[in-house]
């Protein structure tokens, strides 16, 4: 009796196209998962910088300063009278890639880039010096604003 050793044709072509359609279920999916890392990370992101302003916020009531932080710059740096206070223990990524934040030179507006397949504008922040508020700006012309995904 003769022992088979290969694979027929037959057997090659249907693990091929199981392959194939596996590979297309799983490609998409991987694709938006990238996206979805991108606002877990700016949430984090959002988080930390609130949460520094009131940290800051803090440590000047008992300095005995009403005030907020006048301005944020483009290292979420508090200025000082005389020096300049780090906000944040670890940086954030600054650019302006896909998952990087962008400062404008006010100190005042950012925004952070995500990657937008679906056409979906990058969300914009404001600090408002008054309340110390870090807030998102919100775009109206689309229903999904990243903004928005990143405050929820």
């Amino acid at each position: 009796m003769k022992l088979r050793s290969a694979f027929t044709m037959t057997e090659l072509i249907f693990v091929i196209v199981v392959i194939g359609i596996l590979a297309s279920i799983a490609l998409p999916r991987i694709g938006n998962s990238i996206i979805d890392a991108q606002l877990a990370r700016g949430t984090a992101d959002v988080a930390a910088i609130r949460s520094a302003i009131l940290a800051e916020r803090q440590r000047l009531l008992l300095q005995g300063v009403t005030s907020y932080v006048p301005d944020i710059n483009n290292n979420f740096t508090a200025a000082e009278s005389n020096a300049t206070r780090t906000l944040l223990t670890y940086p954030l990524k600054m650019g302006t890639g896909s998952g990087e934040w962008e400062a404008a030179g006010d100190g005042l507006h950012f925004t952070y880039h995500v990657d937008d397949r679906d056409n979906n504008p990058d969300a914009a922040f404001t600090y408002n010096p008054n309340n110390g508020q870090f807030t998102c700006v919100e775009n109206t012309s689309n229903k999904q604003d990243e903004c928005t995904r990143l405050t929820r």
